[in-house]
């Protein structure tokens, strides 16, 4: 187990590749290899390949594609031109305030805005 012990992981060439690949494939490279370690870090040895094939089947959204996610139901919703009401739902600071403000800087770029 690697629990706290902050000396190098013995990773094998396979294990390396895959943590490669999905800094490159699915984190967009947004990603260092020693912030996997220092996550791998969390497990026990048997648990590596576990470990390494949840990070495979991750999805990561950049800001763009969240964007480009709203602004296609955002379309959606303007498009019924039925009157909408937005609102930050939840408490101050977290994800709903974040949300509307992506919303109000979305209408930014609508055709039908």
């Amino acid at each position: 187990m690697y629990g706290n012990d902050y000396s190098e992981m013995k990773l094998s060439q396979e294990q390396q590749r895959r943590i490669e690949d999905c800094i490159e494939f699915r984190f967009y490279s947004s990603l260092r290899f020693s912030m996997i370690t220092d996550w791998l870090r969390n497990f026990d040895d048997s648990e590596i390949d576990m470990a390494i094939s949840i990070l495979e089947h991750i999805d990561y959204y950049r800001t763009e594609d969240i964007s480009s996610i709203m602004m296609n139901g955002l379309d959606k919703l303007l498009a019924t031109k039925k009157k909408l009401h937005f609102v930050a739902v939840g408490q101050p600071g977290k994800s709903g305030g974040h949300i509307l403000y992506y919303v109000k800087n979305l209408f930014k770029y609508s055709p039908y805005n």
